[in-house]
């Protein structure tokens, strides 16, 4: 993931992350990020006008 993610790969981070079987805890908001299994922080989300 992080080889595509720095060389601006980033449609095929969504399903390099959902094929992750295990990874370390401090991976779980990056991994579900990407994968689509946590929302997104707010940041990051429509802002309404």
């Amino acid at each position: 993931m992080q080889a595509a993610f720095l060389a601006g790969e980033y449609a095929l981070l969504p399903q390099l992350a959902a094929d992750v079987s295990h990874a370390p805890e401090d991976y779980y908001e990056s991994i579900g990020f990407w994968s689509g299994k946590l929302s997104p922080p707010s940041a990051l989300r429509a802002k309404s006008a």
